[in-house]
């Protein structure tokens, strides 16, 4: 259990995405952002607090009984105490959001009630908690407000936003991105149905009423592979879906679902939901660690279980966690589906001044023999993802070539 926002809840960490927290470190050290928090958010949250609470009906177990009760089990889910007050307003589109100063607080929409069944409201219930464990709500409050600027009357708000909008909101909005990821495996956790999770993601990806049951809701992944495939065949179409997500401020939907199936099939939904509080414990001391060692690291394990999927032929789900397992708790994979590995090393190697190259290099058993495969990871070739711990041993090396162990028999 922690105490986020004032209740009971559980350990954040355990649902964070590296990145949300890699890129949350970077905003912490922002001045600019930190004279923003302290002059405008309170201020910000209260109004919107106030909105709400005049416009919209506080959902309880007597206004609303049915749609309460489904809150309860989101709470209970998550190890919330002393529930967030829980707000339903009139709108035809479906939305949610979390926010709040003094106390946080949650809205949603008549017409997402109205489009959902009751798992996917979980899902979605779950998904605002999650950004209220997280402590998402100050940041998320500073970009609805940057985003409103434009629209502002205020003498000098033009100014002020274009400012804003080249120094602060792309890594504003690239942090919010990520946080989508953390708050949809609160919305898992809470639903405990993980093709809900998939079917509110086709619905929000325009599917009409009356199609609920003629759609598999497993087609979404297929899409998120096919768009996965596309964007690493064709530098151009990798350009215009990068420059498609400048300025969003959510993930698209598809990249939504895949995310989650990841984490899902890594086994952490099984170890939060199914595993022993010692073990929770444990997992969450080891996510707590520096944030981009953290993301390092989970990169390295989906680039493992990729490379190991297409070379053995065995089914993601089941070969994730021994792989997550492996390098995170240096669990042995002998007698397992990746027993075939025998060692992973990683290598970092510098390419002018400011620039690195990031490699895995694999060894593993090919029918009786010892072969080698190199591995270049997908990420940006800059030391600015370095870990302080990796940082410290460039210098301490001269900034010549380093390699470290992931994993050996």
């Amino acid at each position: 259990m922690t105490f986020v926002n004032g209740f009971e809840s559980l350990d954040p960490v355990l649902i964070q995405h590296p990145g949300d927290r890699a890129v949350l470190a970077k905003l912490e050290n922002r001045k600019l952002l930190a004279k923003i928090s302290s002059e405008f958010i309170d201020f910000l949250m209260r109004q919107n607090e106030v909105l709400i609470m005049g416009n919209g009906l506080h959902v309880t177990e007597k206004s609303m009984p049915d749609l309460y009760a489904l809150y309860k089990e989101c709470c209970d889910a998550l190890q919330v105490k002393n529930m967030p007050q829980l707000y339903l307003s009139e709108q035809p589109i479906s939305n949610a959001f979390a926010c709040g100063a003094d106390k946080a607080f949650i809205n949603i929409t008549s017409g997402l009630l109205f489009r959902l069944k009751p798992d996917e409201i979980k899902y979605v219930l779950g998904h605002e908690l999650g950004h209220i464990i997280c402590g998402h709500s100050k940041y998320n409050t500073i970009i609805q407000w940057i985003l409103s600027l434009g629209d502002s009357q205020i003498p000098g708000s033009g100014l002020l936003k274009v400012g804003l909008d080249m120094s602060v909101l792309p890594l504003l909005l690239l942090w919010g991105r990520r946080s989508e990821y953390s708050a949809d495996r609160a919305g898992l956790l809470a639903a405990k149905n993980i093709n809900a999770t998939y079917s509110t993601f086709i619905k929000f990806c325009g599917l009409p009423y009356g199609y609920d049951d003629k759609v598999n809701p497993s087609v979404i992944l297929e899409q998120a592979k096919e768009f996965q495939r596309t964007m690493n065949l064709n530098f151009l179409d990798k350009i215009y879906g990068a420059k498609n997500q400048i300025y969003a401020t959510h993930p698209r939907p598809i990249e939504r679902a895949a995310e989650l199936k990841e984490w899902y099939d890594e086994g952490f939904y099984d170890e939060i939901v199914n595993g022993s509080p010692a073990n929770r414990q444990k997992l969450a001391d080891m996510l707590r660690r520096d944030p981009k060692e953290v993301e390092f690291t989970f990169l390295i394990i989906k680039t493992i279980v990729n490379w190991a999927e297409q070379k053995f032929r065995i089914e993601r789900e089941k070969l994730a966690p021994v792989i997550r397992k492996g390098v995170l708790q240096q669990e042995t994979f002998k007698n397992t589906l990746a027993e075939l590995i025998l060692r992973v090393e990683v290598s970092i190697t510098p390419k002018g001044a400011d620039d690195v190259i990031y490699e895995l290099t694999v060894l593993y058993n090919n029918n009786g023999s010892a072969a080698q495969d190199t591995i270049v990871l997908p990420m940006p070739a800059s030391r600015d993802y370095l870990s302080d711990n990796l940082a410290k041993e460039f210098i301490k090396n001269h900034n010549q070539k380093i390699s470290y162990l992931i994993y050996s028999v």
